[in-house]
């Protein structure tokens, strides 16, 4: 996601400077936000405050704490907010997908082998932050489950009859 940070002024004719949340940036705002990240409409409003990089020229830092997305929202203020909010809806367009590239992710063997672990459960955060050797580990304790039969000394999995 490029760093390309624009300008919108709110209703009190402050002038926002917004930047959209990354990836990463939102997961760091699940971690945040601890329980209420599941809370859609909390989550909503969090993320439209962390896209608010500055008022007026003042930062405006990245909430680490539920208090610090509070803080933002508070800053913002109805006018903030609605305009921080009407800025990030029209950032959220349609947009051309490069299906080159998302063919080339959905077949990468890290992205597969953790999804993997998040469909038998493995948290999501926690899944993403495995080593590979723990990864492998993981994946083969859950496919054992399942029945099937690893070669740890050929490094391969056994045929199944």
């Amino acid at each position: 996601m490029p760093d390309e940070r624009q300008t919108v002024t709110d209703a009190d004719g402050r002038v926002l400077e917004t930047r959209a949340v990354s990836w990463r940036e939102r997961m760091r705002m699940i971690r945040v936000c601890g329980a209420a990240a599941d809370i859609d409409r909390f989550m909503g409003h969090a993320l439209i405050a962390a896209s608010v990089r500055a008022i007026d020229g003042t930062p405006m830092p990245f909430p680490t704490r539920v208090e610090d997305v509070e803080s933002a929202t508070n800053t913002l203020d109805d006018a903030g907010m609605e305009a921080a909010a009407k800025w990030l809806s029209a950032q959220q367009a349609p947009r051309q997908i490069d299906t080159a590239a998302a063919k080339k992710l959905a077949r990468h063997p890290e992205l597969i082998e953790t999804l993997w672990l998040v469909k038998n459960g493995v948290p999501y955060e926690a899944a993403f932050e495995l080593d590979a050797e723990e990864r492998m580990a993981y994946l083969v304790i859950f496919a054992e489950f399942q029945g099937a039969k690893f070669d740890w000394r050929a490094m391969r999995w056994v045929p199944q009859r």
